[in-house]
């Protein structure tokens, strides 16, 4: 594997996220194929590696997580993120917060 390098605190974030139990990933045969990023019980990024997705994979780590203490109370999902808006929906969560933004 690739070295990665990681620079402007990326790096120390991540150890951060880690250290934390923030980071939680699913692997088979050792290869990555999801990861998601939960903070203060929120899960702040969901991702499947494509080759995978549509088999349940973040379906199963959400739900491995509901039996944790830190459950996840919350996701989050940009506007334009339709298919991580209907994964949440799909799990029977409601949207209940939109954040506007003057740029």
């Amino acid at each position: 594997m690739d070295e990665i390098v990681m620079g402007n605190g990326v790096g120390l974030a991540l150890d951060e996220v880690v250290g934390a139990g923030g980071l939680w990933i699913e692997q088979r045969d050792d290869e990555l194929i999801g990861l998601m990023v939960m903070h203060e019980r929120v899960v702040a990024a969901i991702f499947v590696i494509a080759a995978h997705r549509r088999q349940g994979i973040a379906r199963s780590m959400i739900g491995f997580l509901a039996t944790t203490p830190s459950a996840p109370l919350d996701g989050w999902a940009l506007p334009g993120d339709r298919a991580t808006k209907s994964f949440y929906e799909s799990l029977g969560w409601k949207a209940r917060l939109l954040t506007m933004r003057a740029d």
